[in-house]
């Protein structure tokens, strides 16, 4: 379980990394965006543009930016402020900067709007009013209302966008003709001859929307801005070839999506089959796990045991665990020593170095003696503290390293054993099969199609019962698998150490030993405890090693694994931490202006 939570997590930080919101003190929502346009029969357009936000924290205002490029500056400007339930507020321009008022600039085909209206975690719509002349163009054969009507620069996404564009009066059926462009997905509607509906759930950032109208031109028939050819044909052929390119997009994201559904999955299905045939061949015969196993399994160190058998590497419990082994097997002692706040213990050499020591517990001593102490003896508060002079703790921190390195060697060696020879392979197919499923899913998600998201879900768990498999099957020889199964058997009687006799199984010499690797795997404690209930304490006192300690302070293994824990890491330098004919809604643009409109808030 531990192995698939880790898998799990390192793909969500992977996935995190790739692209991570940053988390803001402060944020606003755009609920609602809904768009009037009114044509005039001078050619002209009034459009009134009411964006509703909601606000989560406070803000002085709002921003609009709107690009008018190609046609004359607007005129008829006004802006209203709408509160939850009040009636508008119709603001003045001013420069002053005060609430009630909204400044406006004029620059570089841009009418810049300052809007200043604080607000603290509410609801509130500002209306923008304006006219924009010879917004029609009248040409020959045709009147053409082309505008991007939301603009791109908008770094927000839009909710529920609404446009409606009103001629002045209504046309024969079949004379008004609307298209809509953006990369959204939108309804395009007429009503009454006279009326285009634009409607887009959810408009993304830097996500124009477009409207193309064309209409006979006695609707604008006071309009001055002319020009002297025919259009209709060719904005019907443009749009025909958009829309025909738009489906033709849509058939290619169709296949590729498909192909790319497809392509996850059977990644997934591939690295299960290959990995069951692989174990198959390297562990032909597995062997039975048994309940419980009462003796230790392999002579193994603690340290070395949790990494070669467990996966987990050197941390503050087996630390702990090989200095109690040393201690218990004579190459140490504790003392405890009584403080005013406290107690500490001293740790202090009691025979020199041989042979029967491995090169892991010999870094140990040299880490903590030499480097810490005083090449005899030191105490766990002088540990602790280890980062109060700087270069020590470098010191400190170096021999840990050492100390790390040769556990790790030395759990190598069993590692080879133990492991299948396609063992690393396996743990890389599955970790890259789910990333694969993870990415597919969601890139599948953008395409609104549940055919791919079916396929991308069906990839996704196919991949997840992968690690499942992966974790629950190791990649394993036969002694691999028949250590890692008796270990964990080992493991789980330790845990259940309550619901037997301990006499039975053993001496207390011999649950002294196994109490150095209860203290590797997190879970002395409970041992320790079991031994006090269930031995005596005349028996105790005489044969258990631990009696001095912890049945004098129960605190003891905490005391003695905390100060280590700390010192580790207050040495560790931060650098190092592992409707009717209203046309389509498609892609592309027909070549509206107004692109660079936008806002935002401050």
């Amino acid at each position: 379980m531990k192995k698939i939570v880790a898998i799990i997590s390192f793909v969500s930080f992977f996935l995190l990394s790739i692209s991570s919101p940053k988390v803001a003190a402060r944020s606003y929502d755009i609920d609602n965006y809904d768009v009037l346009v009114e044509i005039q029969e001078d050619g002209s357009a009034f459009f009134t543009e009411r964006i509703t936000y909601y606000f989560d924290g406070e803000f002085n205002g709002v921003l609009f930016n709107l690009d008018y490029a190609s046609h004359p500056s607007p005129t008829d400007i006004s802006v209203t402020v709408e509160g939850e339930g009040q009636a508008g507020e119709l603001f003045r321009q001013a420069t002053s900067q005060e609430p009630g008022t909204y400044e406006l600039i004029n620059e570089a085909d841009f009418l810049r709007f300052t809007v200043y209206k604080p607000i603290s975690d509410d609801e509130m719509t500002v209306v923008y009013a304006y006219r924009i002349p010879e917004m029609v163009t009248n040409y020959n054969d045709t009147a053409q209302f082309n505008r991007r009507v939301i603009g791109s620069a908008w770094d927000d996404v839009l909710s529920d966008v609404d446009v409606r564009i009103e001629l002045p009066m209504p046309v024969e059926p079949g004379e008004l003709k609307a298209w809509g462009h953006g990369d959204a997905t939108g309804e395009v509607t007429l009503q009454d001859n006279q009326v285009v509906l634009l409607e887009v759930g959810r408009n993304p950032e830097n996500t124009f929307v477009e409207a193309n109208v064309v209409f006979p031109t006695y609707v604008t028939w006071n309009n001055p801005n002319k020009v002297a050819e025919d259009r209709l044909e060719q904005i019907i052929g443009t749009e025909e070839k958009l829309e025909r390119d738009e489906i033709e997009s849509r058939r290619n994201i169709l296949i590729g999506g498909t192909l790319l559904g497809l392509f996850g999955p059977l990644v997934a299905l591939l690295t299960l089959v290959w990995m069951q045939r692989k174990n198959k061949k390297s562990n032909p015969d597995p062997y039975d796990e048994p309940e419980y196993v009462y003796q230790l399994p392999a002579p193994l160190a603690p340290a070395v045991m949790n990494k070669a058998i467990f996966g987990q590497r050197p941390n503050p419990d087996t630390v702990t665990a090989t200095l109690l082994d040393l201690v218990r097997r004579g190459y140490l002692k504790m003392d405890e020593i009584e403080l005013e706040n406290g107690f500490d213990y001293l740790i202090s050499k009691t025979k020199e170095s041989d042979t029967d020591l491995s090169d892991q517990e010999w870094h140990l001593l040299k880490w903590f003696l030499d480097t810490a102490g005083d090449g005899e003896s030191v105490t766990l508060g002088e540990v602790e503290a280890i980062e109060a002079d700087t270069k020590l703790g470098e010191a400190f921190y170096k021999e840990h390293l050492a100390w790390e390195k040769a556990v790790l060697k030395e759990a190598k060696t069993y590692e080879k054993r133990y492991q299948a020879p396609h063992a690393k392979a396996a743990s890389i197919w599955v970790i890259l099969s789910l990333i694969a499923n993870i990415a597919l899913l969601i890139l599948l998600l953008t395409q609104l199609r549940w055919l791919l998201f079916l396929l991308g879900l069906t990839g996704l768990l196919l991949a997840i019962y992968g690690v499942v498999y992966y974790v629950m099957h190791p990649a394993l020889t036969p002694e691999g698998d028949r250590a890692m199964k008796d270990w964990r058997a080992f493991k789980r009687m330790l845990t259940d150490v309550g619901t037997f006799s301990m006499a039975d199984v053993g001496s207390v010499e011999m649950w002294d030993t196994y109490v150095v690797y209860a203290a590797a795997m997190g879970i002395a404690d409970e041992v320790l405890d079991q031994m006090a209930i269930q031995y005596p304490n005349d028996t105790l006192y005489e044969d258990s090693y631990f009696y001095p300690y912890y049945y004098r302070n129960p605190a003891y293994l905490y005391g003695v694994r905390e100060p280590i824990s700390r010192g580790i890491v207050s040495s560790t330098p931060q650098s190092d931490s592992s409707s009717g004919s209203g046309g389509g809604f498609s892609g592309g643009s027909s070549g509206g202006s107004g692109g660079g409109s936008g806002g935002g808030a401050f």
